[in-house]
């Protein structure tokens, strides 16, 4: 999956307001709604996205293989900043 820096920006800005603990990380996962962001802790096997060497975005391995072909991006709306996830 391709992140955009204004997703990850955005991401970070969550995952700050979600929790301290310097651990954590927003992981994307499958729901029978389609994708699904939750905080949690990254896995040694875990597909990461960082910055500053600390891990904002993860995924599974099989979530990230789902996910290869499309990009990640943050775009501001009438109603605020958005996340929306589209082919590359």
């Amino acid at each position: 999956m391709n992140v955009t820096n204004s997703a990850i920006g955005y991401l970070r800005d969550l995952l700050q307001q979600a929790t301290r603990r310097d651990d954590a990380a927003i992981r994307i996962v499958a729901s029978a709604e389609g994708w699904r962001l939750q905080v949690d802790v990254p896995r040694p096997e875990d597909a990461t996205i960082a910055e500053s060497d600390r891990p904002i975005l993860v995924a599974t391995p099989k979530v990230a293989e789902a996910l290869t072909n499309m990009t990640l991006d943050s775009h501001v709306t009438k109603d605020g900043r958005r996340l929306s996830l589209q082919p590359c």
